[in-house]
């Protein structure tokens, strides 16, 4: 399935006080990369690593420990 990221992104509007504003921009970069790549089969892949130990009161969720981004076959973040 063929989804247009950039358009997605595009709709979306994040305040500057909002704590992923570093993934959005992360994101974007990767789009401009393969745009000026002129790569027509960009990847943009997010691996999201969260603590290893759950916590019994947050409802199963652990804390984001690392955030990872690659594109193209290459890590960018």
């Amino acid at each position: 399935m063929k989804m247009n990221f950039k358009g997605l992104v595009n709709l979306h509007t994040l305040p500057k006080s909002a704590p992923l504003l570093p993934l959005y921009e992360a994101v974007i970069n990767s789009i401009q990369s393969i745009e000026d790549a002129q790569i027509q089969d960009g990847r943009i892949e997010i691996k999201i690593e969260r603590e290893k130990q759950m916590n019994l009161f947050k409802q199963w969720e652990t804390d984001i420990e690392n955030i990872i981004i690659v594109d193209n076959d290459k890590k960018t973040c």
